[in-house]
């Protein structure tokens, strides 16, 4: 971190606010940043009476700029307080940004904070290099872990699934929750230890959207990759076929790259997209949901979220797939060709079946307008919370307005915000999800000039 980047982290006033700083545009009680561009949730936790949560975090632009995690506590989840920002992108490995990721308690007790570190930009891949790393508190013994270091084993997870690239692998989910869960399970052939972790992250294999699953012994790895939570394919049979990316397609005629990026492989395509921000959570015991975001300059809206839900049986057999050879001798066709057929049935067949009450579950949106990229926790007390991003959609705005200044947002000094926070449930008439805010949300009423100005 240089000395000009915390200057601006200072200028961004990164500290409690008082109200002489209300602005006439600022939501009152939704979280915003001072100045700059907010996006992501993530990482929350709860860790004696406290929540924490983080997000991305530019401070010194009104665009998207190589992201901070932001840091905010609260005691109530309504009313929240600032605190110095957690990691910031200042290793090698992650200069061009921490990006989204997720917290795990390890087995000690000890708040493991899981992102992906956005290495060197690669044009003619369209994206940053994309590996995932992770920091631990500093202290302890400070009530509210102000500070972070990361870990010397950074990064700890390079390996993409079968057919993936590390331009699009990211967003690491916990590694304590459904996926272990279900790993552990005693209905598993080959159980996961209970002490060890598994998590997944979203990816693009053979350019259709999903998810690979990785284990290991230690949050700091080495962490194996055995196989996939759940694709493009297991929602869009449509596609079967459409989306293929040869990992010899340059010597076949094909006219893209190997493997093949852009044209039908683009992560904001027609029809084979990028999963981002995965999620996997126990909705109710014995009901899991599996929620993802992509986005495509091809329909209506840039960004959507989706959710599948399900209670049917685990594919076990899709676990701990045959590896595709990375031996220079498979280069000869008939080789290659052999590794190609392993990676494609190692990437489109799932863990997750997707199936609710003995039917195929069609995905569902999570909400509407421009809600993007929600996290879900389960709080002390058992309930499943979701906050999420709201992109701006000002007049002049386009896609995530990721780098457009309307007049009214330079006006307000900020862009993004979060949703207040909202617990989920299934209902069971109508087998869908539903979110309403969280009783906290009562704190607030009559409460207005006290209000922090978020």
């Amino acid at each position: 971190m240089v000395a000009s980047d915390l200057a601006a982290y200072r200028r961004a006033g990164c500290d409690n606010f008082t109200n002489h700083q209300w602005q006439p545009l600022r939501p009152g009680y939704h979280i915003t940043v001072p100045y700059g561009w907010l996006n992501d949730p993530h990482g929350l936790f709860q860790r004696n009476g406290t929540t924490h949560m983080f997000f991305q975090y530019n401070p010194k632009a009104l665009e998207w700029g190589a992201p901070f995690w932001g840091h905010v506590v609260s005691r109530d989840l309504v009313r929240w307080s600032w605190l110095p920002p957690a990691l910031l992108p200042d290793h090698f490995y992650d200069r061009n940004g921490v990006w989204s990721g997720s917290a795990t308690i390890n087995n000690e007790g000890v708040p493991v904070l899981t992102y992906t570190a956005a290495g060197s930009s690669v044009p003619e891949f369209g994206n940053f290099f994309q590996q995932q790393a992770a920091a631990v508190p500093e202290d302890l013994g400070d009530p509210l872990l102000k500070r972070w270091r990361k870990l010397p084993s950074n990064p700890f997870l390079t390996q993409v699934p079968p057919g993936g690239t590390n331009f699009q692998f990211r967003d690491p989910t916990e590694a304590k929750d459904a996926v272990w869960t279900a790993l552990t399970s005693p209905q598993n052939p080959k159980p996961l230890p209970k002490p060890h972790y598994a998590l997944a992250v979203g990816s693009q294999a053979f350019c259709m959207g999903g998810a690979g699953i990785y284990t290991a012994a230690n949050m700091s790895g080495p962490w194996s990759y055995v196989g996939t939570l759940f694709n493009q394919l297991d929602v869009e049979p449509e596609i079967d076929g459409q989306c293929l990316a040869s990992r010899i397609s340059s010597s076949s005629g094909s006219g893209w790259p190997s493997p093949a990026y852009g044209g039908p492989c683009d992560q904001f395509g027609a029809l084979c997209r990028m999963w981002e921000v995965v999620d996997f959570l126990e909705l109710d015991p014995g009901l899991f949901m599996v929620k993802w975001d992509d986005q495509s300059r091809f329909r209506g809206l840039f960004s959507m979220e989706w959710y599948v839900l399900g209670n049917g049986p685990w594919d076990y057999s899709a676990m701990h797939p045959k590896q595709p050879s990375n031996n220079a001798a498979a280069a000869a066709a008939a080789a290659a060709a052999a590794d190609e057929a392993s990676g494609v049935v190692a990437a489109t067949r799932s863990l997750f079946t997707g199936q609710l009450d003995g039917l195929k579950f069609m995905p569902q949106r999570t909400d509407y307008g421009s809600v993007y990229a929600s996290t879900i926790f389960k709080t002390a007390d058992g309930r499943q919370l979701m906050v999420s991003w709201v992109q701006d959609t000002a007049a002049g705005c386009a896609d995530s307005c990721s780098d457009q200044l309307p007049p009214v947002i330079e006006a307000m000094g900020f862009k993004g915000l979060h949703t207040l926070m909202r617990q989920l449930s299934y209902d069971r008439a109508t087998k869908s999800l539903r979110a309403y805010p969280v009783r906290e949300v009562q704190l607030l009423r009559g409460a207005q000039s006290a209000a922090l100005p978020w």
